[in-house]
């Protein structure tokens, strides 16, 4: 059941997709896209889904993937 802010949370989010990203790890994102560290590593080399260094690691924010998952559909 979805409060009042609830909706308004989730109203901004579209509005504002960045407003609560969260920095995903590659294996989280490999979990979510279904695929495994290799292929996600080469789509990240390619530029095919953006990621940021944080320290030695990679982190993938979750506007990301949505952001690959729609680039997928209009292809």
């Amino acid at each position: 059941e979805m409060t009042h802010n609830d909706t308004n949370t989730e109203a901004n989010a579209v509005q504002n997709p960045h407003a609560h990203d969260e920095l995903l790890t590659v294996r989280e994102a490999c979990g979510i896209l279904k695929c495994g560290l290799t292929r996600l590593y080469q789509l990240m080399n390619k530029g095919e889904i953006k990621s940021v260094k944080l320290g030695k690691s990679r982190r993938i924010t979750r506007s990301a993937i949505n952001e690959f998952i729609v680039s997928l559909m209009d292809a």
